[in-house]
């Protein structure tokens, strides 16, 4: 008896387990029965998916899909622990024989998968007379068009809310326009106190009154985004591209591989991203290209860290493998501003690692950083180069109000300013300073920098950058090669390295510019001379011996 009972029960528990784990099936050309169970018997509409049972997997092909016929407030909601998946091949397309090489994701059974190939629209024109517009040659176009062709749009395409352990793929997300009040955050994706991963998304063409015009994680919880592209979005306050933030619970916001492009807030912070109020941001191998900030007071062109009036904890901001140019703002950090409202109670850590920052442009204050407030202000720039940026006013790296530098292994050379120091200002007449080390500053600027803090291993010597070179790699001449800091890492670096890590942002990378071109070096050439000869053999057998 108590056998057959544990047996029952084991059936009856595989059979709930098996109900919340199923793959459902979206095709807007489907021809079948309408059930999701398969792709021929597919949703024709994603919402009859939508919002999923925790371990549904819906996959969705190819074509524009639209939360509602007519109705702004709504939107794709999706539920915990649920997965989407787009850039599936419509049925249209599924016997096209040009189409088998194509397949990034295979799914056994299923129809190919390539999301660019197959483009998967999440849209929010619902009435289909939306003007495109062209933010690369007018940053605010989308502001202005937000209350004309685009007043009847979905105010937030997507919304994840409450939820944990949602997973979108493949999709563009466009069309939002978030305009109401109460439905003014997020005009792409809105998430509140939730857990996300996009994963191969376009964000394009969203707006938003408040903040996150592509989108907003507000209010605690977390967001990544992987290989995604967040392009000419725009807000009239914080978060061009991205807003992370929100009292009063901690959020985070991670970016791997992304490109921010054509982003702009109006009157706010962050024209390609915002983090506040706590919020532990992680950047890396991403570009930020032409975001921007207009308005009186509008700091961060492409990133603003800002750490609101709320007390602990402190925010920090780690940045990596990151390149950014053509970023602007009508106020201060055209290209990183980072900063506290509370100089007394709030704190960032900000790390800036192997980064490139070249030809941005700033109207007031720090066009390539501007780093502020005390207790703590902590900013770490290591491995960076930091050039050509232009400002009409303050320096290209700018610290103030107790903020605390420390550089390292970085060029600072070539920015060009109205007043004071278009290179390097650290305000120490309120409490700011600065730790300067094996870096490469362009001293020839008369209003630089030059009070304390500059410790060994520094040269103001031209880094010589390879002319015309928009990636600003030194030549093999350069005085800034096997020239950083003794005790940093330099094995990733290409063989004839010197054995010591390189000043600027591709030190301590395989990018590194070795003193030997690479092209001549042969095997067996332990020395890097261009010979193989008995010096190579005294080299090897002395490293053996060690």
């Amino acid at each position: 008896m108590k056998t057959s009972l544990i047996l029952a029960l084991v059936c009856v528990l595989g059979l709930v387990c098996t109900s919340y784990a199923r793959e459902v099936y979206v095709n807007s050309f489907a021809t079948g029965a309408n059930n999701g169970t398969t792709w021929t018997d597919a949703y024709t509409n994603l919402q009859s998916a939508l919002p999923g049972t925790a371990g549904d997997v819906i996959n969705v092909a190819q074509g524009t899909y639209k939360p509602s016929v007519s109705d702004p407030t709504a939107s794709f909601t999706i539920n915990s622990n649920v997965t989407l998946l787009g850039g599936y091949i419509s049925t249209s397309q599924m016997f096209d024989s040009s189409y088998v090489n194509h397949v990034v994701h295979p799914n056994p059974g299923s129809l190919p998968r390539s999301p660019l190939d197959f483009l998967t629209i999440l849209s929010g024109d619902l009435n289909g007379n939306d003007k495109i517009v062209d933010m690369a040659d007018d940053p605010c176009a989308l502001y202005k068009e937000s209350t004309l062709s685009r007043a009847d749009n979905s105010y937030s395409v997507v919304k994840i809310n409450g939820a944990t352990n949602v997973v979108v793929s493949g999709f563009v997300i466009t069309g939002g326009n978030a305009i109401v009040g109460g439905s003014n955050n997020g005009g792409g994706v809105y998430q509140s106190d939730s857990t996300s991963t996009f994963d191969l998304c376009t964000f394009n063409q969203n707006y938003a009154q408040f903040n996150g015009g592509g989108v907003v994680c507000y209010t605690g919880g977390s967001i990544t985004l992987n290989n995604c592209v967040i392009e000419q979005n725009s807000c009239y306050n914080h978060g061009g591209g991205v807003y992370v933030g929100g009292n009063p619970n901690l959020n985070h916001g991670t970016f791997n591989n992304c490109l921010f492009r054509h982003n702009t807030c109006v009157d706010g912070y962050g024209g390609g991203l915002e983090g506040e109020r706590w919020t532990k941001t992680v950047v890396n191998q991403c570009v930020f290209d032409s975001n921007h900030c207009r308005g009186t007071w509008s700091n961060g062109g492409a990133i603003d860290i800002r750490n609101e009036n709320y007390g602990s904890p402190d925010a920090s901001f780690d940045c990596s493998n990151s390149v950014f140019v053509g970023n602007s703002t009508t106020s201060v950090g055209s290209t990183i501003a980072c900063w506290a409202s509370n100089p007394d109670t709030n704190g960032f850590t900000a790390n800036l690692t192997n980064c490139l920052i070249a030809n941005n442009y700033g109207d007031w204050f720090g066009d390539a950083g501007y780093f502020s407030r005390s207790s703590p202000r902590i900013t770490n720039i290591t491995n960076c180069t930091i050039t050509n940026n232009r400002q009409n006013n303050n320096p290209g790296v700018g610290v103030d109000k107790g903020a605390v530098l420390n550089l390292k292994n970085t060029i600072i050379w070539g920015n060009t300013g109205k007043r004071a120091s278009a290179q390097l200002y650290i305000d120490t007449a309120r409490g700011s300073s600065c730790t300067i080390n094996y870096c490469c500053i362009d001293t020839s600027d008369p209003n630089c920098y030059r009070g304390p803090g500059y410790g060994a291993g520094n040269i103001y010597v031209d880094p010589q950058f390879v002319a015309g070179d928009l990636k600003c790699n030194v030549q093999s001449s350069s005085p800034t090669i096997d020239a950083g800091d003794p005790t940093s890492d330099w094995s990733k670096e290409p063989k004839c390295n010197g054995e010591r890590i390189n000043m600027g942002y591709t030190g301590g990378t395989g990018q590194a510019t070795p003193k030997v071109s690479v092209a001549f070096v042969m095997d067996g050439d332990v020395n890097c001379d261009g010979n193989v000869d008995l010096a190579d053999f005294s080299k090897l057998a002395s490293e053996w011996l060690q």
